[in-house]
């Protein structure tokens, strides 16, 4: 008897996939807020930095251009580090960051 057949405890391909479904887009709407929040921001940005037009328009550029330059290497990562490491390590490497810069204030 297969997984699929009715074993006690199987997941079905269309549970699975439903789930995926599910996951990305739920994922896609927790990382909106982080790409799309620095537009509204940018004037108090600017004037609380001094920072100049061109830069300003560089900060809102530079998600979609990480977007484009790690998109292509996304899969070789993937199949590398495996799905565990996929959601350690950028965790590790943003609470790094932030313990980084909060010890700077």
């Amino acid at each position: 008897m297969s997984a699929v057949d009715g074993e006690v405890g199987a997941v079905r391909p269309k549970t699975v996939a439903l789930l995926a479904a599910v996951a990305t887009i739920a994922v896609a709407l927790n990382l909106r807020p982080a790409v799309v929040a620095v537009s509204p921001l940018l004037d108090t940005i600017r004037s609380d930095t001094g920072l100049s037009a061109p830069l300003a328009g560089l900060l809102t550029t530079l998600p979609l251009i990480c977007f484009g330059i790690f998109s292509p290497v996304a899969p070789r990562l993937a199949r590398r580090i495996g799905s565990s490491g996929q959601s350690v390590r950028p965790w590790s490497c943003w609470l790094s960051a932030s313990c980084c810069g909060s010890s700077r204030r």
